[in-house]
């Protein structure tokens, strides 16, 4: 065999990895208009956001009497000030300006302390969830397992003794958890009462 005949194929022997790139198969072909798809929807939803907000942008930016010709220019010739300088100087704008400063300012002083007990019970059970989650952890964490799944795993045939200091070390740390921030939890269940 010429060393030529070894470096190229006989014809219509091509590689397989070729045969694919050639002719993708259809679940490969549905995967990629898929794909094309969900990114001709994000650039449509984008563009939704993007344009009417470039479009208000451009418009309060331009001259007063540039407003209304037509065609506009996607970048504008001319930015001014004055129309935005005028309206700001409007009566009343400033004045609602500090308005909606101070309402969303309330939000802290009001919505935020009502959901404060909500978000910390929320954070509690999450924690609590989490330290003693046995199931996912024996599965994933075959090298380095977590408290709970070294326990499963490894103290199925031990003594009872050694099952109760085995369940004290998993129950202690959730009890210390609960038990420091039930202080927190009361005080701010107190402080909405208020």
């Amino acid at each position: 065999m010429t060393r030529a005949e070894r470096v190229e194929p006989a014809a219509g022997t091509e590689p397989a990895a070729a045969r694919v790139r050639a002719h993708p198969s259809p679940a490969l072909r549905r995967r990629r208009r898929g794909r094309a798809l969900l990114y001709v929807a994000a650039v449509l939803l984008s563009l939704w956001v993007l344009v009417p907000t470039y479009l208000i942008t451009v418009t309060a930016f331009t001259p007063r009497r540039a407003i209304f010709d037509f065609p506009k220019p996607v970048v504008p010739r001319q930015v001014s000030a004055e129309t935005v300088s005028f309206f700001a100087h409007s009566s009343g704008v400033l004045a609602a300006l500090v308005t909606s400063v101070v309402v969303a300012l309330i939000f802290v002083r009001v919505v935020l302390p009502l959901a404060l007990p909500g978000l910390a019970a929320a954070g509690i059970f999450t924690w609590e969830l989490s330290w003693n989650e046995v199931f996912a952890a024996t599965i994933l964490t075959l090298d380095h397992p977590s408290l709970p799944a070294l326990v499963i795993s490894t103290l199925q045939g031990a003594s009872l003794p050694f099952r109760f200091a085995a369940a004290w070390f998993m129950l202690a740390p959730a009890l210390a958890g609960i038990f420091l921030i039930r202080r927190y939890l009361l005080g701010l269940w107190g402080r909405v009462g208020q």
